[in-house]
């Protein structure tokens, strides 16, 4: 926000109208009018607007102006010159009844954090309506002042997200699948990253291929391209379809700017995860068009866990429990042919020397891992992003438009140390002076970290690149608009990670080569002692990237093609307004790609759909200037869409079949104003998300022996049975469904409370026939396995042959929260002052395997949302200069101890600090962003649970971090 004084002079001479231009009454037959404005700023072309058609425009106090509109000729009417000249700025415009014309900027909540009146792209496809739906916008100069450095620190602000993917994350494969370094996705609301639906510029992103169930790695989004960001925090699946469940985030991309700006950033972290970014922006207008092309390349260094505070995986002084490894140690654990513990050699023994006569149980102590975790606790990431956008106007009402993304992500990260387990070491080995063959368990972290192994890292790679081309035309009748565009978008992503040969560590660990031949002594691996005595020659080779199996290098790809028909205009004149309607189709084909996906681990194919979708979406406003009602509208939406399956069901080997959803969403938004300054709101809807690719078509496994036994509740006579397992993909999948409601008021005072906004919103979600993996079902609720069709075979006798298990259309959700936005705007002699606070409280998040069993609250646990979260804010701004200072809190939560013993029980909030600044040196171009985030190094809360004393989903393991950004414009010519 900045106050020019040019500004203040001008637009200061009134509370609410700043500026009149030009006489004569707006015409209310919708004259044509012969223009000729040339590309300038906004201020200047809107006084030669008004000149031309002989209108009185006015804008509103504090609106800014100062951006460039295009060039507009020929002839028009004046509506349709509005919509053209300020398509994508931000502002809108209304008629008084004496036909004036008034324009203003749509209201916004909170400079972090701001909730729109009227939403023109997310949460609705109507232009210039009023809707119920709770929207927060965070824009790109936000973003700067704030200190955001990427795409991950921009969900990171929202009070609704629940981050269970991101940088630190994916470093840790007891949190995620292994492999899903360099990810980063969205969870609104804790219902999962797949049911947040994320677009770019309103059309849908390609989904992560890694997951392959809906997921959007928002890495692959080019961040330094942002202008906006739009978060819908509702269900939206009768506007934009499936996945849409917890709402919808929009990322707008710039495409107005004129000019060149360079930008470099660093951050410098006090755990070692430092980052430095270069950006390039270049945007040239002409007479009937404008490109803009964004390149931006970060690198980010991994965080220390030292640092961060892992020092050892012993937590008890913490209250929690001892992590160490009993099942491997250094020196290593030896034991007899049949198992029996022979016992370890002493602390500091290299075993150079022989180990006879040396080895006692006593000497066994637990591996600490913090040796070996002390190097990353996030991956070392590598980034280049491209974004190109241009447009065209071909005729006086046609426009051509195109967009291309690229994005190349590159991630390394430590897999740990290479072990053995219960591995022959025979006599022919020289150190083992046992008399016998011995089985040794050992961990090789002192090798590990002398770099006796080589380069032990696990990387991947994600290369996204997707490319728009659009036409957008002028209807002959009324304002309408005809939108059609064509997309296609693809993601590959690579993972490799090198694996110890076992062959030859059989070899080096005998002392015999392949052919029988004797190896000099320093190619034998020793594995009994400290691993401080080894040579180098012995690890020479060991660990390798393997070219088959299960652990060779994995390749999934994602691919999308689309293509998105819309017309959107006025219908016809109610005496509150112009009823408006949007209609259209859409039509996607996804195709999941896992022909090469042998480290993932799963099945060799490559499933498609097909998704058909017709919409429709009606404003009406009910009434207007009556007493009681200020203003009263209606939105409806009504979407169809239907998914048709086509894949090898069961398994690569089966044929081919195909499968069909079809499922109706509607969504109905009222917007009551009793007064100008209050609107009181509500939306219900209906969402659904189909069946993952991956859960309908994974590979049934051959059966295999079940580890735990079960009972047949028709057949308890039988006792506990342990039948045959299977898993599999379960064809018979439903989708999900979900019902939210969506409630609550805006308050915009005027009077003495002037630059006050007020904002509550309770948001209700049901969700049934929740996708529920079979381990739920089996430990928890195991007799719901005889009801279903299909799992249970049975013997001849009765008994149990087989289970045949997969995921279930079975469970419920329940999440019910309250958001409560509060900013206020107040000018002192000082300067301009904006308070501002952003909360979510969360009353009820369950799940429910059916109506007869208890339910499971994660409200407030590990697994589930923060209870409380809270974002404040408090700007200060004074010619060219801003100051901000941020406070951010979670509240303490307890410890769910589900799938990780503990005795810890709950975990303490956390509270962090931020302090920013940004200078502009407007006659120069050069801006100055930065700041500190998290000023005081808050302590992480212990939390017992990952092998770390912090909890990943919840804390920035970066600690505090100072960052400056440079930025430079010009002109290009």
């Amino acid at each position: 926000m900045k106050f020019s004084t040019k500004k203040k002079l001008v637009l200061g001479m009134a509370p609410a109208i700043a500026l009149l231009v030009s006489g004569g009454l707006y015409a209310e037959d919708m004259d044509k009018f012969k223009l000729e404005i040339s590309s300038q700023s906004a201020d200047a072309a809107l006084l030669e607007l008004g000149r031309q058609t002989g209108s009185e425009i006015m804008f509103k106090q504090g609106l800014d102006v100062q951006m460039t509109l295009p060039e507009l000729k020929g002839e028009h009417t004046l509506e349709a010159a509005l919509n053209t000249l300020l398509r994508g700025t931000g502002l809108t415009y209304s008629f008084t009844a004496d036909g004036l014309v008034v324009l203003e900027q749509v209201k916004q909540e909170a400079s972090e954090s701001k909730e729109v009146e009227e939403v023109v792209v997310t949460g609705s496809r109507l232009k210039n309506v009023t809707t119920a739906s709770q929207v927060q916008i965070i824009t790109r100069e936000d973003i700067k002042q704030q200190g955001l450095g990427s795409v991950e620190d921009i969900v990171r602000i929202l009070t609704q997200n629940v981050s269970n993917v991101n940088a630190a994350t994916t470093n840790d494969n007891s949190i995620t699948a292994t492999g899903a370094q360099g990810q980063s996705a969205i969870n609104l609301r804790g219902l999962g990253t797949s049911a947040t639906l994320v677009l770019v510029n309103g059309r849908r992103w390609p989904q992560s291929s890694f997951y392959g169930n809906g997921t959007v790695n928002l890495n692959g989004i080019p961040f330094s391209a942002i202008d906006r960001v739009e978060v819908l925090l509702d269900g939206a699946s009768a506007i934009y379809g499936a996945d849409a469940q917890a709402g919808v985030i929009n990322f707008i991309m710039r495409k107005d700017y004129v000019g060149g700006e360079t930008t470099a950033r660093y951050e410098g972290s006090r755990n070692n995860g430092n980052m430095f970014s270069l950006e390039q922006n270049f945007g040239v207008n002409w007479n009937s068009g404008r490109a803009l092309l964004t390149v931006n390349y970060k690198e980010s260094k991994p965080v220390n866990s030292v640092k961060a505070g892992l020092t050892t995986s012993d937590f008890t002084s913490l209250g929690g429990s001892d992590n160490r490894a009993t099942y491997y140690a250094q020196p290593g654990i030896v034991n007899s042919a049949d198992y029996t513990l022979i016992g370890s050699l002493p602390e500091g023994d290299d075993g150079s020397d022989g180990v006879a006569g040396k080895l006692s149980p006593d000497n066994v102590v637990p591996f600490d891992q913090a040796k070996i975790l002390g190097n990353q606790a996030t991956s070392l990431f590598e980034s280049t992003t491209a974004f190109l956008t241009v447009s065209q106007e071909v005729l006086d009402s046609v426009e051509l438009y195109g967009e291309l993304s690229y994005s190349a992500n590159e991630s390394t990260s430590s897999f740990g140390a290479p072990y053995l387990y219960y591995t022959p070491v025979p006599t022919t080995n020289p150190y083992n002076d046992t008399g016998e063959e011995v089985l040794v368990t050992t961990i090789f972290a002192t090798e590990l970290l002398a770099g006796l192994f080589g380069d032990t890292r696990a990387s991947s790679d994600q290369d996204s690149l997707s490319y728009t081309l659009g036409v957008k035309a002028a209807l002959p009748f009324r304002d309408w608009e005809l939108d059609f565009s064509l997309s296609r978008s693809e993601e590959d992503f690579y993972f490799a990670v090198p694996r110890m040969n076992d062959a030859l560590m059989a070899q080096r660990l005998a002392g015999i080569d392949e052919d029988g031949n004797p190896l000099p002594i320093e190619q034998i691996v020793n594995p009994f002692g400290d691993g401080s005595a080894q040579h180098p020659e012995a690890f020479e080779g060991l660990m390798t990237v393997p070219t088959d199996g299960s652990w060779a290098p994995s390749t999934t790809g994602s691919e999308m093609d689309s293509y998105l028909l819309s017309v959107e205009g006025g219908v016809f004149d109610l005496p509150a307004g112009e009823v408006r309607l949007v209609m259209g189709t859409e039509h996607r084909t996804e195709i999941l790609d896992f022909t090469q996906a042998n480290t993932l681990g799963l099945s060799v194919f490559a499933p498609e759909r097909e998704v058909e979708s017709y919409f429709a979406e009606l404003g009406v406003p009910l009434f207007d200037g009556v007493p009681g009602i200020y203003s009263l509208d209606l939105n409806v939406a009504l979407r169809r869409d239907t998914y048709s399956f086509e894949g090898p069901f069961n398994g690569p080997d089966m044929p081919f079949s195909s499968k069909e959803f079809t499922h109706t969403a509607p969504k109905l938004e009222l917007a009551w104003k009793p007064i100008e300054s209050l609107k009181v709101r509500a939306s219900q809807g209906e969402s659904f998300r189909t069946p993952t690719l991956r859960s309908l078509f994974s590979e049934r496994r051959a059966p295999y022996i079940g580890w735990d036994p079960i009972v047949d509740p028709s057949r308890p006579d039988l006792g506990a049975q342990t039948p045959l397992w299977t898993t599999g993909g379960n064809p018979n999948l439903k989708p999900e469904t979900s019902d939210s409601l969506s409630y609550g008021f805006d308050w915009a005072p005027t009077g003495v409370l002037e630059g006050l906004f007020v904002s509550v919103t309770r948001t209700e979600i049901d969700i049934e026939g929740m996708l529920t993996r079979w381990t739920e079902v089996f430990y928890d609720a195991p007799e719901l396995l005889f009801e279903i069709p299909g799992v249970v075979d049975y013997n001849a006798d009765g008994s149990i042959r087989q289970l045949n298990f997969s995921s279930f259309n079975l469970a419920s959700r329940t999440s019910e929260s309250t958001d409560i936005n509060v900013t206020y705007d107040f000018d002192t002699d000082v300067g301009s002052f904006r308070a501002g606070l952003n909360a979510t409280y969360y009353s009820v998040f369950k799940d429910q395997l059916s109506e007869k069993h208890t339910p499971k609250y994660g409200d407030g646990k590990d697994n589930g949302p923060d209870r409380i979260r809270v974002r404040g804010l408090l700007s200060w701004f004074k010619d060219d200069l801003s100051l901000n200072f941020i406070a951010n809190y979670s509240s303490s939560y307890e410890h769910s101890g589900a799938g990780i013993y503990s005795p810890q029980k709950k975990i303490k909030s956390h509270m962090t600090y931020d302090l920013t600044a940004s200078y502009l040196m407007e006659d120069s171009g050069w801006k100055f962003n930065g700041g500190i985030r998290d000023v005081f190094n808050a302590d992480f809360p212990f939390y017992d649970g990952f092998g770390r004393p912090w909890d990943p989903r919840r804390v920035d393991t970066r600690g505090r971090l100072m960052y400056l950004e440079v930025s430079k414009s010009y002109n290009l010519y």
